[in-house]
């Protein structure tokens, strides 16, 4: 499932303020925060103002992602859950995801995993498989 998560969000913030204009704040949650600061905080920061989730507390991660109105998931199924459930909630809201789920499943594409009404984030290079680091 390993994908560059860095190319990722990049991409996908990127698409998610021409869509949907800066946000005033962004909420990172994941079960590893600490990778997310060191990792991704410079790319989130330059957007807007960043506030990171409490690490394991997957309740809390889960209901803040089925109740955020625009959302950047990463291929997991944790994610995608989430996803439907804020789906089944708020009909309106903005979903971002990569246009690869498994590399050895439907030639890697995720369109069979994600809801229709989803954004598919492509990277323009493609996706390779990352370095050990990503």
């Amino acid at each position: 499932f390993g994908i560059d998560i860095r190319a990722f969000v990049d991409t996908a913030l990127a698409l998610a303020v021409r869509d949907g204009g800066t946000p005033a704040d962004i909420l990172v949650v994941s079960d590893d925060v600490a990778w997310c600061r060191a990792n991704l905080h410079d790319l989130v920061a330059r957007v807007a103002p960043v506030t990171y989730g409490a690490e394991g507390q997957p309740l809390a991660d889960l209901a803040a992602v089925v109740h955020a109105r625009r959302v950047i998931l990463p291929n997991s199924t944790f994610s995608y859950w989430a996803g439907f459930i804020g789906d089944h909630l708020a009909r309106d809201r903005e979903v971002y995801v990569p246009w690869l789920f498994s590399r050895g499943m439907d030639g890697g594409r995720s369109e069979g995993q994600v809801s229709p009404a989803w954004t598919i984030v492509d990277l323009p290079g493609g996706w390779p498989v990352p370095d050990a680091d990503s």
